[in-house]
């Protein structure tokens, strides 16, 4: 499932879309930034992306995130981030 919204960007206020794609858990697995085109172009804009690789425990909930950042459409990714975590049960 994907969605996207418009939104504005930090303090300079640039405006931007931003797509979000979820995976069967309902965890982000890409967060997409198309700049939208403005009249004075102070900098040279790119679509971007974050993707994120997960492993789950055996109850579903995500233990391990790998972040990667890159220009679209076709990259490079790198790694940017690893993120562990550890859950206790109560049952």
């Amino acid at each position: 499932m994907s969605i996207a919204r418009a939104r504005q960007a930090g303090r300079s206020k640039r405006r931007c879309t931003l797509k979000r794609t979820y995976n069967e858990f309902g965890d982000v697995i890409e967060e997409s930034v198309y700049p939208r085109e403005v009249q004075v172009k102070l900098f040279e804009q790119h679509d971007w992306a974050m993707r994120y690789a997960y492993r789950y425990d055996d109850r579903g909930n995500w233990i391990e995130r790998i972040t990667a950042t890159g220009r679209l459409p076709d990259g490079p990714f790198t790694d940017c981030a690893h993120q562990r975590r550890e859950l206790s049960y109560y049952d």
